[in-house]
Protein backbone atom coordinates (compact mmCIF):
# COMPACT_ATOMS: atom_id res chain seq x y z
CA UNK A 1 0.00 0.00 0.00
CA UNK A 2 2.92 2.65 0.98
CA UNK A 3 4.41 2.21 -2.43
CA UNK A 4 0.65 2.73 -3.82
CA UNK A 5 -0.01 5.80 -2.14
CA UNK A 6 3.94 7.65 -2.53
CA UNK A 7 3.22 6.88 -6.55
CA UNK A 8 -0.55 8.83 -6.33
CA UNK A 9 1.94 11.30 -5.02
CA UNK A 10 4.54 11.28 -7.28
CA UNK A 11 2.10 12.03 -10.16
CA UNK A 12 0.92 15.16 -8.94
CA UNK A 13 4.13 16.74 -8.89
CA UNK A 14 7.06 17.57 -11.09
CA UNK A 15 10.02 18.39 -9.46
CA UNK A 16 13.38 17.77 -11.11
CA UNK A 17 16.69 17.62 -10.25
CA UNK A 18 20.32 19.31 -11.24
CA UNK A 19 20.78 17.78 -14.79
CA UNK A 20 23.97 16.51 -13.64
CA UNK A 21 22.01 14.36 -11.31
CA UNK A 22 19.22 13.32 -13.27
CA UNK A 23 22.18 12.41 -16.02
CA UNK A 24 24.34 10.46 -13.13
CA UNK A 25 20.94 8.32 -12.11
CA UNK A 26 20.32 7.45 -15.40
CA UNK A 27 23.62 5.58 -15.32
CA UNK A 28 22.03 3.44 -12.07
CA UNK A 29 25.03 4.92 -9.87
CA UNK A 30 23.55 7.96 -8.52
CA UNK A 31 22.86 9.07 -4.84
CA UNK A 32 19.80 7.84 -4.35
CA UNK A 33 20.46 4.10 -5.53
CA UNK A 34 22.07 2.01 -2.78
CA UNK A 35 23.66 -1.53 -2.40
CA UNK A 36 21.25 -3.35 -0.75
CA UNK A 37 23.89 -4.48 1.95
CA UNK A 38 22.69 -3.93 6.31
CA UNK A 39 25.80 -1.35 6.80
CA UNK A 40 25.29 0.45 3.21
CA UNK A 41 25.79 4.40 3.89
CA UNK A 42 22.14 5.36 3.43
CA UNK A 43 22.24 8.00 5.18
CA UNK A 44 19.90 8.27 8.22
CA UNK A 45 16.60 11.52 8.02
CA UNK A 46 15.91 13.11 11.73
CA UNK A 47 12.29 12.79 12.63
CA UNK A 48 11.73 16.47 12.00
CA UNK A 49 12.75 15.83 8.40
CA UNK A 50 10.67 12.85 7.97
CA UNK A 51 7.54 15.10 9.46
CA UNK A 52 7.85 17.79 7.24
CA UNK A 53 8.17 15.33 4.71
CA UNK A 54 5.06 13.29 5.66
CA UNK A 55 3.04 16.70 5.75
CA UNK A 56 3.99 17.96 2.95
CA UNK A 57 3.01 14.71 0.81
CA UNK A 58 0.14 13.86 3.23
CA UNK A 59 1.64 10.01 3.55
CA UNK A 60 1.92 7.77 6.15
CA UNK A 61 5.14 8.06 8.41
CA UNK A 62 5.23 3.92 7.70
CA UNK A 63 5.12 4.64 3.75
CA UNK A 64 7.85 6.16 3.27
CA UNK A 65 10.81 5.61 6.34
CA UNK A 66 12.23 2.94 8.03
CA UNK A 67 13.70 2.47 11.05
CA UNK A 68 17.23 -0.05 11.99
CA UNK A 69 20.14 -0.13 13.47
CA UNK A 70 23.83 0.51 12.36
CA UNK A 71 26.98 -0.74 13.06
CA UNK A 72 28.30 1.36 16.22
CA UNK A 73 31.84 0.79 14.82
CA UNK A 74 30.76 2.57 11.39
CA UNK A 75 29.18 4.98 13.16
CA UNK A 76 32.42 5.77 15.06
CA UNK A 77 34.23 5.88 11.73
CA UNK A 78 31.82 8.33 9.45
CA UNK A 79 31.99 10.83 12.82
CA UNK A 80 35.80 10.80 13.08
CA UNK A 81 36.43 10.74 9.26
CA UNK A 82 34.00 13.00 8.40
CA UNK A 83 31.94 15.13 11.25
CA UNK A 84 30.46 14.03 14.48
CA UNK A 85 27.05 15.37 13.56
CA UNK A 86 27.11 12.16 12.08
CA UNK A 87 26.95 10.36 15.85
CA UNK A 88 23.74 12.98 16.31
CA UNK A 89 22.07 11.37 12.82
CA UNK A 90 22.66 7.69 13.94
CA UNK A 91 21.76 8.44 17.77
CA UNK A 92 22.27 5.25 19.87
CA UNK A 93 22.77 3.60 16.36
CA UNK A 94 19.42 4.01 15.17
CA UNK A 95 19.10 5.06 11.43
CA UNK A 96 15.65 6.46 10.17
CA UNK A 97 16.10 6.18 6.77
CA UNK A 98 13.75 6.86 3.56
CA UNK A 99 12.57 3.28 2.14
CA UNK A 100 13.82 1.89 -0.97
CA UNK A 101 12.51 -0.12 -3.81
CA UNK A 102 14.95 -1.60 -5.97
CA UNK A 103 17.60 -0.35 -3.73
CA UNK A 104 16.79 3.05 -4.63
CA UNK A 105 14.66 5.66 -3.04
CA UNK A 106 11.25 5.97 -2.76
CA UNK A 107 11.12 9.36 -4.20
CA UNK A 108 13.33 8.74 -7.06
CA UNK A 109 11.74 8.22 -10.53
CA UNK A 110 12.82 8.54 -13.45
CA UNK A 111 12.18 11.73 -14.10
CA UNK A 112 14.58 12.45 -10.70
CA UNK A 113 13.73 13.22 -7.00
CA UNK A 114 10.11 14.19 -6.62
CA UNK A 115 10.30 15.99 -3.60
CA UNK A 116 10.99 19.66 -3.96
CA UNK A 117 13.88 21.02 -2.83
CA UNK A 118 12.44 22.00 0.64
CA UNK A 119 11.25 19.60 1.59
CA UNK A 120 14.17 16.73 0.84
CA UNK A 121 15.72 15.80 4.00
CA UNK A 122 19.07 18.02 4.33
CA UNK A 123 22.11 15.33 3.37
CA UNK A 124 20.31 15.28 0.21
CA UNK A 125 20.62 18.80 -0.60
CA UNK A 126 23.91 18.74 1.06
CA UNK A 127 25.31 16.05 -0.65
CA UNK A 128 28.44 15.23 -1.85
CA UNK A 129 29.41 18.71 0.44
CA UNK A 130 29.56 18.47 4.06
CA UNK A 131 31.34 21.11 6.77
CA UNK A 132 34.87 20.39 8.23
CA UNK A 133 34.35 20.39 12.23
CA UNK A 134 34.47 23.11 13.80
CA UNK A 135 34.35 25.87 11.07
CA UNK A 136 32.65 26.91 7.75
CA UNK A 137 34.90 25.01 5.38
CA UNK A 138 33.18 23.10 2.81
CA UNK A 139 34.38 19.03 2.08
CA UNK A 140 33.51 17.19 -0.15
CA UNK A 141 32.53 13.22 0.15
CA UNK A 142 34.44 11.70 -2.41
CA UNK A 143 32.68 8.99 -4.04
CA UNK A 144 34.10 7.57 -7.91
CA UNK A 145 30.98 7.36 -8.96
CA UNK A 146 29.40 10.76 -8.85
CA UNK A 147 29.41 12.62 -11.91
CA UNK A 148 30.01 15.67 -10.98
CA UNK A 149 32.92 14.83 -8.95
CA UNK A 150 34.72 13.53 -12.02
CA UNK A 151 33.49 16.49 -14.31
CA UNK A 152 34.70 19.26 -11.83
CA UNK A 153 37.91 20.89 -11.46
CA UNK A 154 37.42 21.66 -8.21
CA UNK A 155 35.15 22.32 -5.43
CA UNK A 156 33.96 25.90 -7.66
CA UNK A 157 32.92 23.91 -10.56
CA UNK A 158 31.34 21.37 -8.60
CA UNK A 159 29.27 24.05 -6.99
CA UNK A 160 28.33 24.97 -10.14
CA UNK A 161 27.54 22.03 -11.87
CA UNK A 162 24.48 21.70 -9.12
CA UNK A 163 23.50 25.44 -9.31
CA UNK A 164 24.12 26.23 -5.68
CA UNK A 165 27.13 28.03 -3.46
CA UNK A 166 28.97 28.19 -0.28
CA UNK A 167 26.42 29.85 1.47
CA UNK A 168 23.58 27.50 0.50
CA UNK A 169 25.46 24.45 1.63
CA UNK A 170 26.45 26.40 5.20
CA UNK A 171 22.90 27.30 5.70
CA UNK A 172 21.35 23.52 5.14
CA UNK A 173 24.16 22.10 7.27
CA UNK A 174 23.18 24.51 10.03
CA UNK A 175 19.50 23.72 9.68
CA UNK A 176 20.47 20.27 10.12
CA UNK A 177 21.64 20.79 13.04
CA UNK A 178 19.02 22.45 14.95
CA UNK A 179 16.43 19.20 13.78
CA UNK A 180 19.32 17.00 15.12
CA UNK A 181 18.65 18.63 18.47
CA UNK A 182 14.54 17.83 18.10
CA UNK A 183 15.75 14.86 16.72
CA UNK A 184 17.83 13.38 19.89
CA UNK A 185 14.94 14.43 22.32
CA UNK A 186 12.63 12.42 20.30
CA UNK A 187 14.84 8.85 20.41
CA UNK A 188 15.36 9.49 24.39
CA UNK A 189 11.79 10.09 24.67
CA UNK A 190 11.70 6.30 23.53
CA UNK A 191 9.09 6.17 21.45
CA UNK A 192 9.05 5.14 17.50
CA UNK A 193 7.59 7.27 14.92
CA UNK A 194 6.84 4.67 12.70
CA UNK A 195 3.17 2.93 13.87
Amino acid sequence: MGCLRASLFLAKIEVKMSYICQECHETKYGCCNFTGEPNSIEIGISIPEAIIIQKATKLSISDFLERDTINPLLVDSIARSIHPNFKQIFYKNIRYKLKTVDNKCIFLTDQGCQLPRNIRPHYCNLYPFWLMPDEDRLQVLINPDCLAQTRALNIVELLKLFGINRNDIINEFYALQDKLKEHLAFIDSGKDIIQ
